[in-house]
């Protein structure tokens, strides 16, 4: 087992890290904690991506006109999520308020995007009686 607060390894039945002292009961970690600045700066950096396609999504999703390219931002988000949980395991603060504005997103651009179409088909309609008849 591993301490929770500087990654040593640790015996499975020992109550105090022998390397920095902190109580381990219920407080560890089967796996070692991942120290590298570079990791840290990945998570980050994706986790930052994912929040910025969910603002997109969302923000696009919520105009009538650009529907239709916050539904695509909605996807691109949820691509950068499933990404993020194949290398770091669960999403996590930044990442989980990106994935769920990517969401709301969706279903907004969803509903907009059914309703502009529905718009579009009733002017073709009204166009068409108006230069042809019925």
């Amino acid at each position: 087992m591993y301490c929770r607060y500087c990654g040593a390894q640790i015996e499975d039945t020992a109550r105090f890290c022998s390397a920095c002292g902190h109580k381990t009961a219920a407080e560890t970690v089967k796996e070692p904690i991942n120290l590298d600045p570079a990791y840290d700066e990945a998570k980050d950096r994706l986790a930052s991506q994912i929040l910025t396609w969910g603002i997109l999504s969302l923000a696009f999703s919520c105009t009538f006109i650009f529907s239709l390219i916050g539904f695509i931002f909605s996807f691109v988000a949820k691509s950068k999520v499933k990404m993020y949980v194949r290398q770091f395991g669960q999403v996590e603060y930044r990442s989980r308020v990106g994935r769920d504005l990517s969401t709301a997103g969706f279903i907004v651009g969803l509903i907009l995007t059914i309703l502009a179409s529905m718009y579009l088909f009733v002017i073709i309609a009204y166009v068409w009686v108006f230069l042809f008849g019925l």
